[in-house]
């Protein structure tokens, strides 16, 4: 028996030795396998390395700037400009290890350490609005 060629409707092209009127189910099989990627731990998974991807930048353009400007890289990185990323990211990685996490009480650790991130990064927020109000007045 020799190999049929199918062209699937999502343009995958599939070789197999299923008859050629068999083509709707081999459509159906390939479907399942496709529809079976476990989305939610894709996403899961993206979130954290994103968080990880956002530190690693903040990290890699300030240490940029402390060599430009010749300043100590202390200096630099007390900065808005580094705390922001760095919380945005330190956030996403902990969302992300929650939702990704199999075990209860380490999906309950890190959601709790994300929303008490959330919360400070509220604040941080807040009080900045409130100095730049009292600046300008």
């Amino acid at each position: 028996m020799g190999y049929n060629a199918y062209l699937l409707g999502n343009g995958i092209l599939l070789l197999s030795n299923f008859p050629q009127e068999n083509k709707v189910e081999v459509e159906k099989i390939i479907m399942n396998e496709i529809s079976g990627i476990p989305w939610g731990r894709v996403f899961s998974n993206f979130v954290w390395i994103l968080g990880v991807a956002i530190i690693l930048a903040a990290f890699s353009y300030h240490e940029f700037l402390a060599h430009i400007k010749k300043a100590k890289r202390i200096e630099v990185f007390k900065g808005d400009s580094f705390k922001k990323p760095f919380l945005v990211g330190t956030i996403l990685i902990a969302i992300g290890i929650s939702a990704s996490a199999r075990q209860l009480w380490l999906t309950a650790i890190f959601g709790i350490v994300a929303l008490l991130l959330i919360i400070w990064s509220i604040k941080i927020i807040r009080i900045q609005a409130t100095e730049k109000q009292e600046d300008r007045d």
